[in-house]
């Protein structure tokens, strides 16, 4: 039985098209997505310690001693950020030890209002 060159063609074709991946378009790394969605520092966020945290923040503002008005945002890279009074700050994790931390978010709806004194931390 003799196979046309036609239909050899064609069965060639058939087969080599089967063992190519059926979409052209590449798949991003999980890398590359979870990267794009990673939230930046906020802008102007004073880098301090927790002692210059306290000095600048309670020692002028005594109304902190007995209100939550320290606003943690979250935490990104080793630094724990903190807003109070307009004021940006990024306390190095280590030094506030918080009982639950979560990812850096600008959704003030889900910032913790909190107490960050020279010993202790207490939260509403």
């Amino acid at each position: 039985m003799k196979i046309s060159t036609y239909l050899t063609f064609l069965l060639t074709s058939l087969i080599f098209m089967s063992c190519q991946p059926k979409s052209s378009k590449q798949v991003p790394k999980p890398e590359a997505t979870s990267t794009s969605n990673k939230v930046s520092s906020p802008p102007k966020a004073k880098e301090a310690n927790r002692y210059e945290f306290v000095e600048s923040e309670i020692l002028s503002h005594p109304e902190d001693e007995i209100g939550f008005n320290h606003l943690y945002m979250g935490s990104l890279d080793g630094f724990d950020y903190v807003s109070v009074r307009s004021n940006k700050y990024r306390i190095p994790s280590d030094q506030l030890e918080l009982e639950r931390g979560f990812p850096l978010t600008q959704d003030a709806t889900k910032w913790v209002h909190m107490r960050i004194h020279f010993s202790h931390l207490k939260y509403q």
